[in-house]
């Protein structure tokens, strides 16, 4: 070879041993990068997962209790194991979790507004704070209206200030959470005993933020203002009239539901309306599974179609019953049968047989009622007693026999019948008249274990009537109510069909007036709920028609949790001017709706 040639051969080889050099140097600057994306890629992987977890142990917490809000003081471990521990903190709650290969991740959640002791939440600050802006808010409890989210200050306390503004709002029956996820070489000094170490200046942590939503099913349905295991129709007399939805509150969301089909007739247009109170904002939903009729108010009332919608339950053994052998002179044990007013007389009388209906007869020997009524009880006299109203005690129009019930009435069956009929021998003059006269945050129930017939208004406080049979009330306008701290807010309850008849003159139509009715708390029947208060047939003057709580008419035993199965479940409304004014207060405490399942209605990260 020439020694030209070899010079060429040189210069060549040291060329590439430079090219390979600079691609190896290249290499090496660029594999701790790479291994740091990697990491951090790792991390990220990681804060995410504990980020869900801090999701799935929460939605457990809140399906166990709907108020959870780690409320817990002092803080409180509620897991407690050696690679996994959570704490609660008045309102926040920290969670830690190691991996076999001491890799350690947490999660963070804060339903605390970190604003002093006991500031806008009502909670204490927490032992250690929750560094993030994003609070949690849980409204599973509130039937009615929105909860706002705060906006938080700036760090490191991140304390809503008062007064505080807010993006958006968490609606009725449902929760908010925001779980902060978190991962890295920034916690490892993290352990059981020191939950929050600071992560330094210069040790790097993966963040990830998972916004989640659940709602609060509606199995036991007790979101409802008027709910019925068949069709569900309303006759409006007043040619301008509306069934107007509203709730207590004066904002929120009210729900009609039928198992069959919903009809409003006659009225004006429209002729459903969902009613704000000032400045809130009411929305009416209809929910129906059948062929339905109605002029709803577009901007106010919205409709949908579901098969077989839930309903409110309300078994027969949650209800609160009498004493069956009370001791106090404030509880009474009357016989089931027949009491008579006769008007020739002017006494109470009765008689120990089953009444047969229009044109009943009696066929046994009565026995006259003293004002006490001792004279048909075998127990302590009290609870229970009667005076003849010649106008201007009760509030009822006519003269009659006023039935005073100042506690529990319980009606024994005898061999005859287990019902009880109130009756008079001139109904379209003269009529019995309910005065109950119970605690305020206590009721006084008269409890039959068959039928409940009154020819007579009823009205007064605390007022619970439960019948084990049909429950008949006619001749006579309804004012009853009873307050929703009270044991049971359940004015009227029975297991055969519910009939209300505000007719003056007697029997349930033909009248040509008919009272109101007013009822507070919940009427409950496992059969159809009828309620007359206006005869188109006689152009009546026609009777108003205002519930504030709730009415069902589900339509079998709801321990069957098949409203409608037994074809029953109708509700059937004349009125001048429906009203129906939603409250949770009554419903939430009898359904019980404190735990169950949640539905994911949002689910973001960021």
């Amino acid at each position: 070879m020439s020694f030209k040639r070899r010079g060429i051969f040189i210069i060549t080889s040291l060329f590439i041993v430079l090219l390979v050099m600079m691609i190896l140097a290249a290499v090496v600057k660029l594999i701790p990068a790479t291994l740091g994306s990697a990491d951090r890629f790792n991390d990220d992987q990681k804060a995410m997962a504990a980020a869900q977890a801090g999701v799935r142990y929460a939605v457990v917490r809140l399906q166990q209790d709907f108020l959870w809000n780690a409320n817990v003081n002092p803080a409180q471990r509620t897991v407690d194991q050696p690679n996994f521990v959570v704490e609660e903190d008045n309102g926040n709650i920290f969670g830690y979790m190691r991996t076999e290969t001491g890799d350690v991740s947490q999660f963070r959640i804060r339903f605390n507004f970190q604003d002093g002791d006991p500031g806008l939440d009502n909670l204490p600050d927490p032992s250690r704070l929750v560094q993030h802006p994003y609070v949690s808010v849980n409204n599973l409890t509130n039937y009615v209206a929105s909860s706002d989210v705060p906006l938080t200050g700036a760090g490191p306390t991140y304390a809503v200030p008062d007064p505080y503004t807010f993006d958006y709002q968490v609606p009725p029956r449902e929760v908010i959470l925001v779980v902060e996820g978190l991962a890295g070489d920034g916690l490892r000094d993290t352990t059981p005993a020191n939950l929050d170490p600071s992560p330094g200046t210069t040790r790097r942590v993966s963040r990830v933020y998972i916004e989640a939503g659940f709602a609060q099913g509606n199995e036991a349905g007790g979101d409802s203002v008027l709910s019925g295991g068949g069709d569900i129709n309303l006759f409006i007399s007043d040619s301008k009239g509306q069934l107007k939805l509203e709730t207590i509150t004066g904002e929120g969301q009210v729900n009609v539901r039928a198992n069959g089909s919903l009809n409003v007739a006659d009225g004006g247009s429209p002729n459903v309306t969902a009613a704000s109170k000032g400045k809130g904002n009411v929305q009416g939903l209809l929910t129906f599974d059948g062929p339905s009729s109605f002029d709803e108010d577009t901007a106010t009332v919205s409709t949908q179609t579901v098969a077989d919608p839930a309903l409110m339950t309300i078994e027969w053994g949650t209800l609160n019953f009498p004493d069956s052998s009370p001791t106090s002179t404030q509880a009474a044990q009357i016989p089931a049968g027949i009491y008579l007013w006769n008007d020739g007389t002017k006494q109470m009388e009765y008689y120990d047989e089953p009444y047969t209906g229009t044109g009943w007869v009696p066929t046994t020997t009565p026995t006259t009622v003293s004002a006490d009524f001792s004279s048909v009880r075998t127990d302590t006299a009290g609870g229970i007693n009667w005076e003849f109203d010649s106008g201007g005690k009760g509030k009822g129009a006519k003269t009659g026999p006023l039935v005073s019930v100042d506690g529990d009435v319980n009606v024994q069956p005898t061999l005859s019948t287990d019902g009880v009929y109130f009756l008079s021998s001139d109904s379209d003059n003269i009529t019995y008249e309910f005065q109950f006269n119970g605690p305020k945050d206590q009721v006084n129930t008269f409890y039959s274990e068959g039928d409940f017939y009154l020819q007579g208004p009823i009205q007064g406080k605390g007022t619970s009537v439960i019948a084990g049979g049909e429950l008949t009330i006619t001749n006579g306008g309804v004012d009853i109510a009873v307050n929703p701290s009270a044991e049971s807010g359940v004015n009227l309850y029975s297991k055969g069909d519910m009939l209300i008849s505000t007719n003056k003159n007697g029997g349930a139509k033909g009248g040509t007036e008919y009272g109101d009715l007013k009822m507070t708390g919940v009427a409950y029947t496992w059969g159809d709920f009828t309620a007359i208060l206006n005869d188109p047939a006689t152009s009546s003057n026609a009777g108003k028609f205002e519930v504030t709580g709730a009415l069902a008419a589900y339509g079998n035993d709801p321990a069957t949790n098949n409203p409608g199965g037994t074809g029953e479940g109708n509700i059937n409304i004349w009125a001048k001017d429906p009203k129906l004014k939603y409250d949770p207060a009554f419903t939430s405490a009898i359904t019980g709706a404190t735990s169950g399942d949640l539905t994911k209605v949002l689910w973001t990260t960021y």
